[in-house]
């Protein structure tokens, strides 16, 4: 859900995307960006993205026991001043601002098992997201 007060046309969050990508990918297994960008809206409110992190593979690195690179890469630009921590940072999913814009970045950390499925779920209009997790019972596929 976006916090942006203005929001963006498709080719503006497409740009923005494509920075956050080329410094997030390095540090991540895998990276795509889902959402209103991804369905190429006309007007934009945040940036998502659907990520499997990195671990850190040797035992004296910048990670800290349970941190991915991610983390660490995250970390430092706060530190940098390039992202503003936003609403929540938690194990499945992190809420950013980017400083030089006012965006709000949402990323959604998922395992390689559950890459199909939340990148589905965080592509797919809200109707459509709601749809795939909504018991049949419940008014799935109305």
């Amino acid at each position: 859900m976006s916090s942006t007060v203005e929001r963006l046309s498709w080719r503006q969050a497409s740009a923005l995307a494509y920075k956050v990508e080329c410094q997030l990918r390095p540090v991540c297994e895998r990276i795509q960006v889902a959402g209103s960008v991804r369905r190429k809206a006309e007007s934009i409110g945040d940036i998502e993205f659907v990520i499997t992190p990195k671990r850190e593979p040797g035992l004296f690195g910048d990670a800290q026991p349970g941190e991915s690179l991610l983390d660490v890469e995250l970390r430092r630009l706060v530190e940098a001043g390039k992202l503003t921590p936003g609403r929540c940072n938690g194990e499945r999913q992190k809420n950013y601002v980017l400083s030089s814009s006012g965006v709000s970045l949402d990323l959604f950390i998922v395992t390689r098992q559950k890459w199909g499925v939340a990148l589905a779920l965080r592509t797919g209009p809200a109707d459509f997201s709601r749809s795939l997790v909504t018991p049949q019972g419940e008014g799935a596929g109305r």
